[in-house]
Protein backbone atom coordinates (compact mmCIF):
# COMPACT_ATOMS: atom_id res chain seq x y z
CA UNK A 1 0.00 0.00 0.00
CA UNK A 2 1.20 3.56 -0.60
CA UNK A 3 2.48 5.72 2.23
CA UNK A 4 4.93 5.13 5.03
CA UNK A 5 5.86 1.70 6.29
CA UNK A 6 8.46 0.23 8.62
CA UNK A 7 11.93 -0.43 7.28
CA UNK A 8 15.28 -1.51 8.66
CA UNK A 9 17.85 1.26 9.00
CA UNK A 10 21.13 -0.21 7.74
CA UNK A 11 23.27 2.51 9.41
CA UNK A 12 21.36 3.84 12.43
CA UNK A 13 24.29 5.88 13.76
CA UNK A 14 25.05 7.56 10.45
CA UNK A 15 26.40 11.10 10.86
CA UNK A 16 23.64 12.74 8.78
CA UNK A 17 20.36 13.80 10.36
CA UNK A 18 18.59 14.51 7.07
CA UNK A 19 15.37 12.89 8.25
CA UNK A 20 15.16 15.53 10.99
CA UNK A 21 15.68 18.63 8.83
CA UNK A 22 12.03 19.59 9.44
CA UNK A 23 12.82 19.83 13.17
CA UNK A 24 15.97 21.88 12.57
CA UNK A 25 16.68 24.09 10.73
CA UNK A 26 13.23 24.31 9.12
CA UNK A 27 11.07 24.41 12.27
CA UNK A 28 8.13 22.64 10.63
CA UNK A 29 7.94 20.20 13.53
CA UNK A 30 7.17 21.54 16.99
CA UNK A 31 5.31 20.41 20.12
CA UNK A 32 2.39 22.82 19.57
CA UNK A 33 1.24 22.25 16.00
CA UNK A 34 2.64 18.74 15.35
CA UNK A 35 2.90 17.02 18.76
CA UNK A 36 2.93 13.41 17.53
CA UNK A 37 5.50 14.13 14.82
CA UNK A 38 7.54 16.11 17.36
CA UNK A 39 7.55 13.11 19.72
CA UNK A 40 8.60 10.84 16.84
CA UNK A 41 11.44 13.24 15.90
CA UNK A 42 12.72 13.21 19.49
CA UNK A 43 12.59 9.42 19.50
CA UNK A 44 14.45 9.28 16.17
CA UNK A 45 17.18 11.61 17.45
CA UNK A 46 17.61 9.62 20.65
CA UNK A 47 17.70 6.35 18.70
CA UNK A 48 20.29 7.61 16.19
CA UNK A 49 22.47 9.00 18.99
CA UNK A 50 22.24 5.76 20.98
CA UNK A 51 23.66 4.02 17.89
CA UNK A 52 26.71 6.27 17.57
CA UNK A 53 25.31 9.32 15.76
CA UNK A 54 27.08 12.66 16.07
CA UNK A 55 30.55 11.20 15.55
CA UNK A 56 32.01 14.06 13.52
CA UNK A 57 32.33 17.69 14.61
CA UNK A 58 29.67 19.06 12.29
CA UNK A 59 27.36 16.13 13.02
CA UNK A 60 27.71 16.63 16.79
CA UNK A 61 26.97 20.35 16.32
CA UNK A 62 23.85 19.49 14.28
CA UNK A 63 22.79 17.00 16.96
CA UNK A 64 23.21 19.75 19.56
CA UNK A 65 20.88 21.99 17.56
CA UNK A 66 18.36 19.16 17.26
CA UNK A 67 18.53 18.55 21.00
CA UNK A 68 17.99 22.27 21.62
CA UNK A 69 15.00 22.43 19.27
CA UNK A 70 13.51 19.37 20.96
CA UNK A 71 14.01 20.80 24.47
CA UNK A 72 16.60 18.26 25.63
CA UNK A 73 19.12 20.36 27.57
CA UNK A 74 21.24 17.39 28.64
CA UNK A 75 21.79 16.42 25.01
CA UNK A 76 22.78 19.99 24.16
CA UNK A 77 25.37 19.96 26.96
CA UNK A 78 26.78 16.60 25.83
CA UNK A 79 27.16 17.84 22.25
CA UNK A 80 28.83 21.11 23.33
CA UNK A 81 31.28 19.11 25.43
CA UNK A 82 31.90 16.70 22.56
CA UNK A 83 32.49 19.44 19.97
CA UNK A 84 34.71 21.52 22.24
CA UNK A 85 36.55 18.61 23.83
CA UNK A 86 37.04 16.23 20.93
CA UNK A 87 36.51 18.07 17.66
CA UNK A 88 37.93 21.56 18.26
CA UNK A 89 41.51 22.78 18.04
CA UNK A 90 42.88 25.56 20.28
CA UNK A 91 42.11 28.10 17.51
CA UNK A 92 38.48 26.78 17.45
CA UNK A 93 38.80 25.24 13.99
CA UNK A 94 37.21 21.81 13.98
CA UNK A 95 38.76 18.46 13.20
CA UNK A 96 37.39 15.51 11.29
CA UNK A 97 37.95 11.76 11.65
CA UNK A 98 40.97 10.54 9.71
CA UNK A 99 40.53 9.70 6.05
CA UNK A 100 42.21 6.78 4.35
CA UNK A 101 43.01 6.15 0.73
CA UNK A 102 41.31 3.14 -0.80
CA UNK A 103 42.86 1.03 -3.51
CA UNK A 104 40.10 1.03 -6.09
CA UNK A 105 39.44 1.30 -9.79
CA UNK A 106 36.64 3.79 -9.18
CA UNK A 107 37.10 7.55 -9.25
CA UNK A 108 36.30 8.16 -5.54
CA UNK A 109 39.01 6.59 -3.43
CA UNK A 110 38.67 8.23 -0.02
CA UNK A 111 36.73 6.91 2.97
CA UNK A 112 36.47 7.31 6.72
CA UNK A 113 38.05 4.78 8.95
Amino acid sequence: SPGMRDHQDVDPGHRHFSSLVSLHPLDHINPHSTPSVFAAAKQTLDWKMSHGGGHTGWSAAWAGCLYARSGQAEGVQRMIQKVMGRYSLPNLLTTHPPLMQLETQQKCGTAFR
